[in-house]
Formats: structure tokens, C-alpha cells, sequence
């Protein structure tokens, strides 16, 4: 999980005024925290930040590690950029603002994904990292790592505020995530019990096997009309039904490998006509099996 602050290039958007991002963010202080106006890549050297904010458009926040799909509408992303001396920290928030599509439905579910084992190399997929929490501060509920960040859903709107303190001994920025959840007020209902239950991680798995098939079959829609290129339709297609297939073979005990072979042979030869005979056979089979009970480790 991406969980440092990282400084990348980012597109600006010189069209918007000031009074339009701030409908977005915070470009002002907020306690101990100023805001940086400017950012210089510790590499490249270039400014990759002016005016104290950034935008980028097409890109899905925190949830575009879940794959989160976006080929029908745009999203957009506003961040900025904090530091106390007071605290000796310095924080990063983001907020991407959803476009009210289909995909809306995920965002709860999606935001979770980024504090899941993405794959079973300790026989954990799909189960939640070690230190994640919901927290609750002021009766919002927000979901993160102590020393990392933290995320939540408001409406269509998801919010990441991130920041490094690796062994712990720093203030949390308490100051920047109050003001962010004035602005924007929680939307998750879960507590950190309910959101550790083993009925609630069996409905993750099975709502990410079930959006796993839905993505499959948006690309194949998308792709039937026009409107998605066909590598890019054979590569998310792809990466998909391999996750659902892997997370069937862990909890359901059905093979993997010659499956994956199989959907990786019509990725490779450009065959969307056998992605999709592939896709149809296995959403089949979820409907007919998605109640079975499933044992977690």
C-alpha cells in the first residue's frame, strides 16, 4: 500500500480559479499546518506544484489501485500539500471528486481495498493489513494506519489525507483531518469491530469477486461501443477475471493456473470474442455458487 508521500507531475489546470479549487480544498491554514505554495521534485527539480494546489483529471484517487473503472465519465483529483513545524510532519491531502457514474457504487468497497493483501503469499488475500483501524473522531467515522493516513467516502467524494511517521512518535495531524471532515463528513458507518468481523470480511471477498466480473463486463460493453480501445479492453479484462480467479481457487477451491493460461492466451492474441465467452462461463458459475459459505483463515 502507497502510504508515503510521493511528489509527481502533475497536469494544472490554469482555466480554474482559485474560488473554484477551494470549493475543493483548504488553501489556507489550519492550525500549526501551512499550506506550500510551491514543490520542487527532489529529482527532476521541476516545480510540480504552484499556487498550493494541483488537479488532475481521469484519475480515480485512492481507488484507482482497485481498478476502479472510469472509461464512461471523468474524475477528477484536487490536492495540496501541509507542514507544522510545531509537529515536524508534513501531509498530503487529495480529494477526488466522483462523477455520480455506475462506478459510485464501489467507492465504500474500493477505499477498503487499498488496506487489503493483494495477493496470497502469506495466505492472506483479500484479508485486511495488520494495523488498519477505522477511527472515529467527532462521530465521523475514517478508515487508515496509525503513522500513514487516513481515507473516507463523502457521497461521491473520497478523501485521503497521507503522511509518514514510521516509528510513531509524531503527533497525528488531528487538526488537518477535523477540518477535512467539516468540509467533508464521513459517509462510512462501520465500527472498527464490525469492520474486523468475519462477516464482513467474507462480504468484501465475495463483493470484490462479484466486481471483478462487473468491471470485466463494463470493458466488453465499452469495447462493443466503441468507446474502449481493444488492448486496453484485453488488459483490464484480463486483470480482473485473474483476480476473481485467484480469489476463487482460495475460497472456493477451484484451480487457477489453467484458467489464467487460458484468458492470458486470448489477452495475448487479441481474441476480446473468447475474453468474453470466458467471462459469460464465469459469471455463470458465481451466480450459482456466490452464497456458498467460505472459510477465512
Amino acid at each position: 500500500m502507497k502510504m508515503s508521500i510521493v511528489f509527481v507531475i502533475l497536469l494544472m489546470m490554469p482555466c480554474l480559479s482559485m474560488a473554484d479549487v477551494s470549493d475543493y480544498l483548504i488553501l489556507n491554514e489550519i492550525g500549526s499546518y501551512r499550506i506550500i505554495k510551491e514543490t520542487i521534485h527532489p529529482i527532476t527539480k521541476k516545480i510540480v506544484m504552484r499556487d498550493g494546489y494541483t488537479i488532475e483529471e481521469e484519475h480515480a484517487g485512492v481507488s484507482l489501485a482497485s481498478i476502479h473503472f472510469n472509461v464512461d465519465h471523468n474524475d477528477t483529483t484536487y490536492g495540496t500539500y501541509y507542514e507544522s513545524d510545531v509537529a515536524d510532519l508534513g501531509v498530503r491531502v487529495q480529494i477526488t471528486q466522483h462523477a455520480g457514474a455506475d462506478s459510485d457504487q464501489w467507492l465504500m468497497h474500493e477505499i477498503e481495498d487499498a488496506y487489503r493483501d493483494g495477493n496470497d503469499k502469506e495466505g492472506r488475500l483479500g484479508l485486511l493489513t495488520q494495523g488498519t483501524r477505522i477511527r472515529d473522531i467527532d462521530g465521523n467515522k475514517i478508515i487508515g494506519m496509525r503513522g500513514g493516513g487516513y481515507n473516507w467516502v463523502s457521497n461521491s467524494i473520497l478523501v485521503d489525507v497521507s503522511y509518514t511517521d514510521l516509528y510513531g512518535t509524531k503527533p497525528e495531524p488531528l487538526e488537518i483531518l477535523k477540518a477535512y471532515l467539516a468540509k467533508y463528513p464521513s459517509s462510512m458507518i462501520l465500527t472498527d469491530t464490525e469492520f474486523k468481523s468475519a462477516t464482513h470480511n467474507e462480504k468484501w471477498i465475495k463483493d470484490e469477486m462479484g466486481r471483478r466480473l462487473w468491471i470485466t463486463g463494463k470493458w466488453l460493453e465499452a469495447h462493443g461501443a466503441g468507446t474502449a480501445e481493444l488492448k486496453d479492453t484485453l488488459y483490464n479484462t484480463y486483470k480482473s477475471l485473474e483476480v476473481f480467479l485467484r480469489y476463487r481457487e482460495k475460497y472456493f477451491e477451484v484451480g487457477a493456473i489453467d484458467h489464467i493460461r487460458e484468458i492470458y492466451a486470448f489477452k495475448k492474441e487479441g481474441q476480446v470474442a473468447g475474453m468474453q465467452a470466458k467471462a459469460q462461463e464465469l459469471d455463470q458459475w458465481w451466480q450459482l455458487n456466490k452464497n456458498e459459505e467460505i472459510t477465512l483463515p
